[in-house]
C-alpha cells in the first residue's frame, strides 16, 4: 500500500518500528505464530470508505507484533524500508494499543471521520478468499504462447541459498511466478534455491531454479538473477495480485 501522505517519521528503516521498548534495535521483526484481527475501524476518507484493521501475532518469546491492514489487502508501509509498520509490544493487548493509537492519530490528522453503526463495515478475517493456484510446475502450465507474467517492481527483504536461505538480498521485481533478485553472488543458472522473502511483516517460503544470472552490473542494469518459483503458494500469488 502507498503512503498516501502517512507520517511515519520516527520508524527505524531497519526494523520498521518506533523503538517504543526500551533497548538497542531488535532488528527484523518477524512473526512466530499466526495473526490475528484485533481492533478495526472504518473511515470515510477523499478516495471512499477504508476498513482498518489492526493484527496481532507473536512475535518471539515475550514479544508482540501488530501491523496496520486496510481491507482486503493492502499493507501500511514504512516508504524507504521495503517493510510493514510494526508496532511492538510486551503483551498482545500493547502492541495492537499502539497500533491503534497511530491509526486514529493519523485519522485525526488527515481529517478522516470514523463511521459507526449501519455504516462501518464488518471485518470479514481472513480478509479475502485466495483463488485457486495451478499445482502443476511452472513449465508445465501452458504453450509457448503464453503471456509472460506481469512483473511489480518492489523492494522486499530475501534470504535464499542451495540448501536454507542464509544469504542477504532484496527482491527487486515479482510476478506470480518469478523473481528477481538484486545480489552480487547469484548463482549459476540451474540452481536450485530455498528461499524466504519478508511478504511485509509474513516470512513465506519459496522454491525457485535460476534461470539467468548477472554477476555484475551492465547497462545500468543491477547484478543479480532471474529465479522461476516452483509451485508458488496461494498466499504468495495473492499478495503478489494484491499489490499496485
Amino acid at each position: 500500500m502507498s503512503a498516501d501522505g502517512r507520517a511515519v517519521r520516527g520508524f527505524c528503516p531497519r526494523c520498521c518500528t518506533r523503538h517504543d521498548l526500551p533497548g538497542r534495535c531488535p532488528g527484523p521483526v518477524q512473526a512466530t505464530g499466526p495473526e490475528r484481527p484485533g481492533w478495526s475501524a472504518t473511515y470515510r476518507t477523499p478516495a471512499g470508505r477504508e476498513v482498518v484493521v489492526v493484527v496481532i501475532a507473536p512475535a518471539a518469546v515475550d514479544l508482540w507484533c501488530a501491523r496496520i491492514l486496510s481491507l482486503p489487502n493492502g499493507i501500511w508501509t514504512v516508504p524507504g524500508a521495503a517493510g510493514a509498520m510494526k508496532f511492538l509490544g510486551r503483551t498482545d493487548r500493547d502492541a495492537g494499543i499502539r497500533a491503534r493509537a497511530w491509526v486514529e492519530e493519523h485519522a485525526f490528522r488527515v481529517g478522516w471521520t470514523a463511521l459507526t453503526g449501519a455504516e462501518a463495515a464488518p471485518v470479514v478475517w481472513p480478509p479475502a478468499v485466495l483463488p485457486p493456484v495451478d499445482e502443476r510446475p511452472i513449465e508445465r502450465r501452458g504453450g509457448a504462447d503464453r503471456a509472460p507474467a506481469l512483473r511489480k517492481i518492489c523492494s522486499l527483504p530475501v534470504r535464499y541459498g542451495l540448501d536454507r536461505g542464509t544469504i542477504a538480498a532484496v527482491v527487486r521485481n515479482v510476478s506470480e511466478t518469478g523473481l528477481f533478485v538484486r545480489t552480487e553472488r547469484p548463482p549459476d543458472a540451474g540452481a536450485d534455491l530455498r528461499m524466504t522473502v519478508d511478504l511485509g511483516g509474513c516470512t513465506m517460503p519459496l522454491r525457485g531454479v535460476v534461470v539467468w544470472n548477472r554477476p555484475r552490473p551492465e547497462s545500468g542494469r543491477e547484478s543479480g538473477m532471474g529465479i522461476r518459483l516452483l509451485r508458488p503458494p496461494a498466499l504468495f500469488v495473492g499478495f503478489v495480485r494484491g499489490m499496485p
